[in-house]
């Protein structure tokens, strides 16, 4: 379903390395994490769901307070690079439009993303 990649640069022992991991995997990751409510991904990671030909190098999303910091412990482990909070409404300049998550498109039980129209206007 997903034939767009993302880039992951990894510390490891002090020396960078570079791996590519599908969106797919991702999910598989995220999947992984018991969220007491869907996690809400925005940034490069839904530019790829909507099939942009990009690469990022983290995780963009909105969380719960409670999986906040159990979730970036947990990607943290996995090598994976995220930038989490608990409001992205007011992330770019122009700030989303009420009832964003409302709008947030199901990917699986736990993980959804912005609609395209909140995906376009976040990056304002």
């Amino acid at each position: 379903m997903f034939r767009s990649l993302y880039l992951r640069i990894v510390n490891v022992d002090g020396y960078y390395c570079i791996t590519i991991m599908n969106v797919d995997q991702a999910v598989k990751v995220l999947d992984r994490f018991e969220f007491t409510t869907p996690i809400i991904l925005c940034g490069g990671i839904v530019a790829c769901i909507y099939e942009a030909r990009l690469a990022t190098d983290d995780i963009d999303g909105e969380v719960n307070a409670e999986d906040l910091v159990n979730l970036q412990v947990f990607l943290n482990k996995q090598g994976i690079v995220a930038d989490l909070s608990t409001d992205i409404s007011h992330w770019g300049m122009v700030g989303l439009p009420l009832k964003y998550q409302s709008r947030a498109q199901l990917l699986t039980k736990s993980i959804r993303y912005l609609s395209k129209v909140d995906f376009i206007i976040s990056k304002l």
